[in-house]
Formats: structure tokens, sequence, C-alpha cells
């Protein structure tokens, strides 16, 4: 991939509507926990909880510039920093959102991050934390998943973060993570992740059958993409 096709940088708050229309257009309708049955539809806490990501000069988007000097998104990964409280939180957040899928999908980022137990094992008050990682479909298989999670990773450590974790809901991101070779944490499967009924919370056809914690000690070696400059 040349460096003069794709530019990475850090999303800025002007960016909002266009980040926020990026999400709804590819992640929510591709993603496959998101996808599963029933289909999600962003609404007023997920939309919020991105605009946190996007606000805090953590998040990062890959572009291709057109002849016109347009930017098109091609990719993103939305980043917050966590205090060691953050695993509390994401219950509360649970609970307020109710019986929704979005409430659901929190629960089990909960399970996650409870099982993981991250800042005590790390010895660490707070993380920097992935939240949606997306690349349109149209631009997928050119490794671009792979670049904005060694930007990502970059800017963590310049940032002065000690610890990145990411929650792969499928194959493909997990396949990013191996790749980086980010310590496994926890796996839940998603057909053990059930109701009172015992039915699972999200019906995922195959390839994608867990979701899995995993992080990496910082600083981190590794290759970054060349458009490390702007970021």
């Amino acid at each position: 991939m040349a460096d003069n096709k794709f530019k990475i940088r850090i999303i800025m708050p002007e960016d909002q509507e266009r980040v926020l229309h990026f999400y709804i257009e590819n992640f929510y309708r591709y993603e496959p926990v998101f996808i599963s049955t029933p289909k999600m539809v962003p609404g007023p806490r997920d939309l919020a909880d991105i605009v946190e990501c996007i606000r805090g000069g953590t998040s990062i988007i890959c572009y291709h510039e057109s002849d016109k000097a347009e930017e098109e998104i091609v990719g993103a990964f939305l980043c917050t920093a966590k205090e060691r409280t953050y695993v509390r939180k994401l219950f509360e957040a649970a609970a307020l959102e109710g019986n929704t899928k979005y409430g659901h999908y929190l629960r089990l980022l909960g399970i996650l991050h409870r099982e993981a137990a991250i800042c005590n094992r790390y010895k660490v008050e707070e993380i920097f934390f992935t939240f949606m990682a997306c690349v349109a479909p149209k631009w997928r298989h050119r490794n671009i998943l792979k670049l904005l999670g060694d930007e990502s990773i970059a800017l963590a450590t310049k940032l002065g973060y000690k610890v990145y974790t990411v929650d792969c809901t499928s194959n493909f991101s997990s396949r990013v993570c191996e790749s980086l070779k980010m310590d496994r944490l926890v796996t839940l499967r998603y057909d053990e992740f059930l109701d009172a009924n015992g039915k699972p919370y999200f019906a995922i056809p195959h390839p994608h059958v867990a979701a899995i914690t995993y992080a990496i000690r910082l600083p981190y070696q590794l290759k970054a993409f060349k458009s490390t400059s702007k970021l």
C-alpha cells in the first residue's frame, strides 16, 4: 500500500458528523454483533460513547485523498482513556440502557473486562481502550485494519499510556490482534452468553464465534505506518 494513497490522522472535533455517518453506514451495517438478530440501531447512549472517543484526541482515521483533495474515510479506530473504575461503569451503563441490544453489548464488554482485570494484571491505573474499529467494506483486503492498529498503538505510546486494549467481536479483527502479538486475555463464546431463558443474546454466523479481549504493554516495538508525523 503506497503512503501517497492512504493517510492516517487523529480525528478532530470538527470531524464528528462525518465519522458518525461513517460508523452508521459501515460498522452498524456490517459488524457481526451489531447485525445479528435483532439488528442494532444506534441510539443516544452508543452515539454519545462514539462522540466521547472522537473528542478525546485518541482516535484515528485512515482516509483516501481524491484528486480534488477531498478526504474519503476508509477506516477508523475509536479509542478513549479508561480509569480503573471503567469496568464498574460498563455494568452501570448496561443497566441504564436496559434490555436493549446495546445494553447487552455493554454487559458483554463488562464481563470480558471483569475477567481480564487489566489494571490489576498490568499494574496500571488507566488503559487506552479501543471501542470500535471499522474498515469500509469497499476498502477491505488491503491491510488497512492492521495499519490502523499499528498507528493506534503508536499514538497510545506517544500519549504516554502503558497498556493498550482491544475487544474483538469478529474473526477478522481477532486475526489482526494475533498478528500484532497482543496478549489474549479472555474469550467469551457467543453461544455461552445467554439470557434468563438460556438463549444466546446474539445469533451470529460463523466464522465469528466469540468476543475476545486482547491487551499489550506499552511501549511496543512495531513498524508503524509512515504517516505517524500527522499524529
